[in-house]
C-alpha cells in the first residue's frame, strides 16, 4: 500500500466516524428517553409515554416509581412533598426557617447598637 492509499482510507474512516458521532450527539441533544427511546423536547422533565424522569431522580415514597429530584410531586401517583420525597423536605424547610430567623435576629441586634 502506498502512502496515498493509506491517507484515503484514513480520511474515509474519519468521515464515517464523524458521521456516527454526529448521530449520537444529535440523539442526545434532541433528548431521547432512556426508557422507551422516544424523542423528547429539550424542555421536557420526563417522558410523557413511560414517565421516565430526565436528569437526577429519586424513588417516590408512595408508589416506588422514579420521579425527578427537582419536581414538586410524583406524576405517577400524585403524592406531594414529604409523601413523595420523604421527611427530608421538612428538614430542609426547618433549616431554611432557622437560617432566616438567625439572619433576622442578627440584623435586629446590630441595628439596635449605637
Amino acid at each position: 500500500m502506498s502512502g496515498t492509499e493509506i491517507a484515503v482510507i484514513c480520511v474515509i474512516g474519519a468521515v464515517v466516524l464523524a458521521g456516527l458521532l454526529s448521530q449520537v450527539l444529535r440523539g442526545r441533544a434532541a433528548g431521547n428517553c432512556k426508557g422507551c427511546g422516544r424523542q423528547l423536547a429539550p424542555s421536557a422533565r420526563w417522558c410523557p409515554d413511560c414517565g421516565t424522569p430526565l436528569g437526577r431522580s429519586v424513588p417516590c415514597r408512595s408508589c416506588g416509581k422514579q420521579i425527578s429530584f427537582w419536581g414538586r410531586r410524583c406524576h405517577h401517583c400524585g403524592a406531594w412533598g414529604s409523601a413523595a420525597y420523604g421527611p427530608i423536605t421538612f428538614v430542609i424547610f426547618g433549616v431554611l426557617v432557622l437560617v432566616m430567623l438567625g439572619v433576622f435576629l442578627l440584623l435586629a441586634v446590630f441595628r439596635s447598637r449605637p
